[in-house]
């Protein structure tokens, strides 16, 4: 019997280097189709026998000889220059390497230097098809391809394969860039890397980012910067999608000898993006280097366009700001491309001016501008104040700021006053750090706006990035505004007159509506409504103008909102606030050496003789302080000018107080919680504060243990039923204001004022209605306060002549308009301080720290008008200072910050 079996199918034609299949040599890749199919290994005769540089080190693949090749044989162009492209059909994961010599006696050709010589697995990551490039070789000669797959008899098959003749990019040289036009946009042109060669004749150096350019990768341009002083250079993907850029300058021949070094470097910090560059320099000349930044070849675009600086990049092209009754940023500017102003020099502080640009602004009729910024892409900003003609310029003094926004450590905020109305001041903004970009500014009058009342809206985006859109609108009778923000914060002053109705409505426009939030403030900065976060959409409130401006009474964390006590009432309060002002000092607070923390106000008046005590006692361990100021004769003084009469500030928390055993006044953290009683007479007025030191938000009962009971009486024995009394400051005035339920037989009022709540004098009468049972308001104008705290009575005054005495209003008036200027700022050893006054009085100047500690004061001796002072700083450490001008009552005249060196 015979068994048939299939017969072994021949080897391929070319198995060996002396049947090697021609190649065609031209400049285009012309495909011969191949195959390895059952091939068997080379014979001998080949160096090295495996192929070697085809591992990792040089390829992804890993370049493994399993034998089963293939052999191909082209001629060498004359150029030297040679590549070998294989792609696969049926076969897979193909390897290749190039010998020269003659079948028999072949050796493997080394690439040149770093690169990774004839042999190649892949010629791309994750492309399984090998692509050999070579240059250098002789002319003419005969090299012969070897071609196998990596993984054996596996992937035998089928495949193409090409020879030809690689013919570099024009620009392929910095000797023969392509010049590249500037245009004021981008005009983009298409170039390839294919077939580029090493570069020659010049020294390169690194180009400063990025792998360096491989072989075969990088090609050249060169680009003149326009008179604008910058331009950019950029790129977009055509076959290649990843790739890096470098500009040079040359010192030199470019086409050699020279040397090109690297001035700018982008590679898109790794991402697969397309580069590009920003150059400046007006008539420049820089050598632009592209690559690849994978090993593929293959065309791109690339274009160069000037950098047009903003149209306010010189004070004559200044753009106008509009003064605001607050400060509500409307949008972005951006100093990008910006050139350095050489006229008026550098200002007065921060480093020298660098990419500024101008604004402008009209002068209002106090002289009076506020500027603030806050930062965009840009966040380390400067402002300076110039007068004169835009060309022509002058800086004013002091008027220079590089800090003092809220809205980032870097962005500056200022106020510059004594400028001449109507004329036209320039604002120089320019960067002090980091890079350029965007930011907000704006400028504010302290004008108030026209009505007879104020109010202030505040709005808010703790996402720092606006509201994109949501809007809160302000209606005012028929007018209704809108308002936005960009930016963290916004604020705005809006006037309204007595019995007009304000209507706030909120409309909601995009997400993230949680970081919204917006309130409405008296004109004495007291809380009229607070949205809700996110505020609701639709109406969100609404009231009608008062002839009190709807002014909120005080808090009782304030000594003004005190409130009135007796021995007969049970009293419970759980303070949770400090108020909105400060009425603790070092001057009168005593034994409480820290200042308010979560605290309430009472006042109270002996109608008897006898002995005060009580007991502050929380639900639970609390440690609780307190002071009693007095006794006053007619009222209470808000705040007390000297230390309290009696006080406590033990450490053991829980019931603390007034009793019958104690013998000490006062006590410090040390003491029992308990200090002696106080001896009143009739018409006594006191002051009580209550402060949680523990700040747990507990509460506290206060009881009276007085002898004899009922000594403490406030009921008040006027001839009419008076409601309220109220004082506020205006600017040039101080409005008394009060009202009546009900009146029997009165004939007028008599308004008294005082400057120590203790001596009181006659200012003016208003008429009474006589008799009525309904509510009845009255308004006296006070012209010519005292500069500081007013302190203001009513005195009913009957038909028959018979009087009493009302409660006891202040009101705090600040002329507005002083400013301090300080010269020079920076200061070493002195500054010099500038200031105006209405007459004369002693003042005393101060320096604290920005931590509000006084470090250097004295008094002096101010005459009307302008008076100019000059502080010795020689003992004052470095950093920033704060200057102020008080009056002997410690009313602030004005402050100006400034820095020693």
């Amino acid at each position: 019997m015979q068994i048939a079996c299939n017969p072994v199918p021949p080897p391929p034609v070319n198995d060996n280097p002396n049947t090697a299949t021609v190649l065609p040599t031209g400049t285009t890749c012309v495909t011969v189709s191949g195959s390895n199919s059952f091939a068997t290994p080379a014979a001998g005769g080949i160096t090295p026998v495996t192929p070697t540089n085809c591992g990792a080190a040089c390829t992804v693949g890993s370049g493994a000889y399993t034998g089963y090749d293939v052999w191909f044989q082209t001629t060498v162009a004359a150029s030297g220059n040679l590549s070998v492209q294989a792609t696969a059909i049926s076969a897979g994961n193909l390897a290749m390497a190039v010998y020269s010599g003659t079948p028999g006696a072949l050796n493997q050709i080394n690439g040149p230097p770093g690169y990774c010589g004839s042999c190649n697995a892949d010629s791309s990551p994750g492309v399984l098809d090998p692509f050999v490039t070579l240059s250098g070789l002789a002319g003419g000669s005969t090299v012969y391809i070897r071609v196998w797959s990596e993984t054996g008899l596996l992937n035998m098959g089928s495949f193409q394969i090409c020879a030809y003749e690689p013919v570099p990019p024009t620009n392929d040289q910095p000797c023969n860039a392509e010049v590249l036009p500037v245009n004021v946009s981008c005009s983009p042109q298409t170039f390839s890397t294919q077939n580029a060669n090493l570069t020659a004749a010049v020294a390169v150096g690194a180009p400063g980012c990025g792998t360096p350019p491989a072989i075969g990768s990088d090609v050249w341009f060169r680009v003149t910067v326009p008179p604008t002083g910058s331009m950019t250079v950029t790129t977009s993907p055509g076959v290649l999608t990843d790739m890096a850029m470098a500009a040079y300058t040359l010192a030199g021949n470019i086409c050699g000898p020279g040397t090109l070094t690297a001035a700018a470097c982008n590679d898109n910090f790794g991402a697969s993006l397309m580069p590009s560059l920003l150059l400046t320099g007006a008539s420049n000349v820089y050598y632009i280097r592209v690559w690849s930044k994978t090993v593929n070849s293959g065309t791109f675009q690339i274009c160069a366009f000037q950098n047009d600086p903003p149209p306010n990049n010189e004070p004559c092209g200044a753009l106008p700001l509009t003064l605001q009754t607050g400060c509500l940023f409307t949008g972005f500017y951006t100093n990008n491309f910006a050139t350095t102003t050489a006229v008026p020099g550098n200002p007065s502080c921060g480093s020298p001016a660098t990419n500024d640009v101008w604004f402008s602004a009209v002068v209002p009729a106090n002289g009076v501008i506020q500027f603030n910024t806050d930062d965009g892409s840009l966040n380390d900003l400067a402002l300076a104040v110039y007068t004169g003609a835009c060309a022509s310029l002058t800086q004013v003094p002091g008027a220079c700021w590089v800090t003092g926004s809220g809205n980032g450590a870097n962005m500056p905020a200022g106020q510059v006053t004594g400028l001449t109305p109507g004329t036209t001041v320039y604002i120089r903004a320019w960067r002090q750090g980091g890079n350029d970009g965007t930011f907000q500014l704006c400028a504010r009058t302290t004008v108030p706006p026209p009505g007879n009342c104020t109010y202030t809206l505040n709005m808010f985006d703790s996402g720092n990035d606006g509201w994109n859109g949501s809007t809160v609108t302000i209606c005012v009778g028929a007018v209704c505004t809108p308002y936005t923000i960009n930016g963290s914060n916004g604020t705005i002053t809006f006037g309204a007159n007595f019995g007009q109705i304000i209507t706030v409505s909120y409309a909601a426009a995009g997400g993230f509506q949680n970081q919204i939030s917006y309130q409405i403030l008296s004109s004495t900065g007291g809380l009229i409504y607070g949205s809700t976060n996110p505020p609701t959409p639709g109406l969100n409130t609404n009231f009608v103008v008062d002839a009190l401006c709807n002014v909120p009474p005080a808090p009782v964390s304030d000594c003004v909102g005190s409130m009135p006590v007796c021995d007969n009432q049970s009293i419970s309060q759980n303070p949770s606030g400090n108020g909105l002002a400060q009425d603790l000092t070092p001057t009168n607070r005593g034994c409480l050496l820290s200042n308010e923390n979560q605290g309430v106000w009472f006042r109270f008046q002996a109608s008897a003789a006898g002995q005060l005590a009580f007991t502050i006692a929380p639900p639970s361990a609390t440690d609780y302080d307190w002071a009693v100021w007095g006794p006053f004769l007619g009222t209470v003084i808000c705040p007390p000018t000297s230390a309290p009469l009696r006080c406590s500030w033990s450490a053991i928390p829980g019931p603390t107080g007034l009793n019958y055993t104690s013998v000490d006044l006062s006590e410090g953290a040390g003491g029992d919680a308990f200090v002696r009683f106080i001896n009143v007479t009739p018409g006594q007025w006191f002051l009580l504060y209550v402060d949680n030191f523990s700040q747990n938000g507990v509460n506290f009962n206060l009881t009276w243990n007085n002898t004899p009971s009922g000594i403490l009486d406030c009921t008040i024995l006027l001839p009419v039923d008076m409601l309220w009394l109220e004082a506020f400051a205006r600017e040039k005035q101080v409005d008394v204001n009060w009202a009546t339920g009900s009146e029997k037989n009165a004939s007028h009022y008599q308004v008294e004022r005082s400057v120590d709540g203790d001596r009181f004098e006659r200012i003016g009468q208003v008429p009474a209605a006589g008799n009525t049972e309904q509510l009845t308001t009255y308004q006296f104008v006070d012209p010519s306060p005292v500069l500081g705290t007013n302190y203001y009575r009513v005195i009913p005054v009957d038909m028959d002549g018979t009087t009493g005495t009302s409660d006891v209003v202040t009101a705090v008036f600040r002329r507005t308009g002083t400013s301090i200027q300080v010269f020079p700022n920076p200061a070493n050893e002195s500054i010099n301080a500038s200031f105006e006054i209405w007459g004369e009085e002693n003042l005393r100047w101060r320096i604290t720290d920005m931590s509000g500690r006084t470090v250097q004061e004295a008094r002096f001796a101010a005459t009307q008008g302008m008076n100019r002072i000059e502080l010795p700083l020689s003992r004052v450490e470095a950093g920033s200072y704060v200057l102020e001008v008080v009056n002997e009552a410690g009313v602030l005249v004005g402050n100006s910050r400034f820095v020693k060196q």
